[in-house]
């Protein structure tokens, strides 16, 4: 399956399942529900969202989520991040 295939509608469907359950469930070591206001980098917001990093820029490039650049670095705030894939 190549996700450039799939409407970003159907990702971000399953992007919000994803969030859902992780919020339901005990959150995976790393990035927490309680970690979501520090910015955090894209291999974090990948793991934690389980998406690939494909998915992730393809969202920045569409505006879709929101993201910090500093310097040559990106990092996303995942409270702002989990805000706008509910708006979607």
């Amino acid at each position: 399956m190549i996700l450039s295939d799939i409407p970003l509608d159907e990702i971000l469907d399953r992007v919000r399942q994803v969030v859902r359950e992780e919020i339901a469930t005990t959150p995976k070591q790393g990035v927490t529900t309680s970690d979501d206001n520090k910015l955090i980098t894209q291999a974090e917001l990948c793991e934690y969202l389980d998406v690939s990093k494909q998915t992730i820029i393809k969202w920045q490039k569409k505006k879709a989520i929101p993201f910090y650049e500093i310097g040559s670095a990106v990092r996303y705030r995942l409270s702002d991040v989990l805000k706008s894939i509910e708006k979607k």
